[in-house]
């Protein structure tokens, strides 16, 4: 979803931001009806809530304990699907809590191809549900052939940024547009949570994206192993500048904004005092990986320029 349209990457079909939500056949609008109000948008797009159950034993398996309690708790788990069997599992797996939204299909009898072809059997209304269910940040977004982008600086502020669950994250959906990310520099936080160094060299880790063969299948937000979509593959290469929201004993010592309450998810009501608090770690934050960022914007300048040189497509200037 863009200011501007809604669509599928992978069948490259799009309607204008002001008609989604009309009923749609062959790519043709059925009824004029008015354009959705922003709140509604923006309730779609905030709609994590409504993920599969996946999705909330999964956060929670992550925040266990490694320990006795957390130990019996994945053993409890194994035997309850044990008991039920693989379709059982699956079953309970994919029921979701809460009801997605649930919106008129633009793609309904629509096909891309201007061959007749025999109309692909598409529901008339589709369930949508927050895209960060998927990847919690916009990466594969980005990484669209037309974009051509050299530079991408994640700023994440989830709950599992010291979990180190990021690489993973990246390397999933960047393979389905073809770029494999390494992490450039293999850097661990110490084990003194006082120590102002702690998080040293994390606050902007490079990640080096180089084209690569599309996986066969990919691990969908359902937990299954699926065909990988047919989006089109980037082609380049590409820089990431990942900026976790980390604690920084130096600007706010003893705050760590992955468990303070105050700044979870959940809470809606903030105080001036909290606010200033935040903001100075994430300024803090900066500061520290600010050289990081200019080294890699002047590699990618240096990338660019040598492509104009050798009569390339350098010419268009970095983007970032």
């Amino acid at each position: 979803m863009t200011p501007y349209e809604v669509g599928c990457d992978e069948t490259e079909a799009w309607v204008p931001t002001w008609g989604f939500g009309r009923p749609f056949d062959e790519g043709k609008s059925t009824m004029q009806l008015p354009e959705q109000s922003l709140a509604l948008l923006l309730g779609l797009c905030t709609s994590a809530p409504a993920g599969p159950l996946t999705s909330y034993l999964g956060t929670i398996s992550c925040n266990l304990p490694a320990n006795f309690l957390g130990n019996s708790v994945h053993a409890l788990a194994s035997r309850v699907a044990k008991f039920w069997g693989k379709q059982g599992t699956e079953e309970f797996q994919e029921h979701h809590p809460l009801h997605a939204c649930n919106e008129h299909n633009f793609l309904y009898h629509y096909t891309p191809s201007r061959r007749p072809t025999p109309r692909p059997r598409k529901p008339p209304r589709i369930h949508l549900i927050d895209s960060g269910m998927d990847n919690n940040c916009p990466t594969y977004v980005l990484l669209h052939p037309h974009r051509a982008v050299d530079v991408i600086i994640n700023m994440d502020a989830s709950s599992d940024v010291q979990k180190d669950s990021f690489p993973t994250r990246v390397d999933q959906i960047g393979g389905r547009r073809g770029i494999k990310f390494t992490k450039r520099h293999d850097v661990t936080p110490s084990a003194d949570p006082k120590d102002p160094d702690r998080f040293k060299d994390m606050y902007a880790q490079i990640y080096d994206g180089v084209p690569c063969d599309r996986p066969e299948t990919v691990v969908d937000s359902y937990g299954r192993t699926v065909k990988t979509p047919p989006a089109p593959a980037y082609g380049r290469e590409c820089t990431m500048v990942y900026m976790p929201l980390l604690p920084n004993e130096r600007a706010v010592p003893d705050y760590d904004p992955s468990t303070a309450k105050f700044s979870g998810s959940y809470n809606l009501v903030w105080t001036p005092e909290q606010v200033e608090m935040l903001v100075r770690v994430c300024v803090a934050n900066f500061e520290q990986g600010e050289g990081t960022v200019k080294e890699v914007m002047r590699a990618a300048w240096g990338r660019r320029k040598a492509e104009r040189e050798r009569g390339g497509v350098g010419g268009v200037g970095v983007k970032v």
